[in-house]
């Protein structure tokens, strides 16, 4: 990407175009070697960067998290496993002991092991 936006800058002045022409090119060049460090840091960085977790975040937290939910407080982690106790019963995983709030749940959202119905 970054040898083709060189490539372009290069042919779009030699032959007298106008100026947006050759500042696409370097704008071009800019893109390519910011996606190239971004892209070699995430390869190589112990955190990764993800637009799907598949870790928890004990295991591998996502650096963008503390950004992103900086707003929302610390309850909105888990979020999702929230529900109104009084409309459906609590319980507890038999395998780590983690209280499950909702009784529709068929996996631990604390292991993920299988519920007993």
């Amino acid at each position: 990407m970054g040898v083709f936006g060189i490539f372009w800058t290069i042919m779009a002045i030699q032959m007298g175009a106008p100026i947006f022409f050759a500042a696409f090119g370097i704008i071009f060049v800019g893109l390519a070697i910011g996606q190239a460090i971004y892209h070699f840091k995430n390869a190589t960085g112990e955190n990764r960067m993800s637009l799907l977790d598949i870790t928890e975040a004990n295991e591998e937290p996502d650096p963008l998290d503390r950004f992103l939910q900086k707003s929302a407080g610390p309850a909105s982690h888990s979020r999702e496993f929230q529900d109104d106790n009084s409309e459906h019963g609590s319980s507890y995983c038999p395998y780590c002991g983690s209280k499950v709030t909702n009784t529709a749940y068929q996996f631990c959202p604390k292991c993920g092991k299988a519920l007993e119905s």
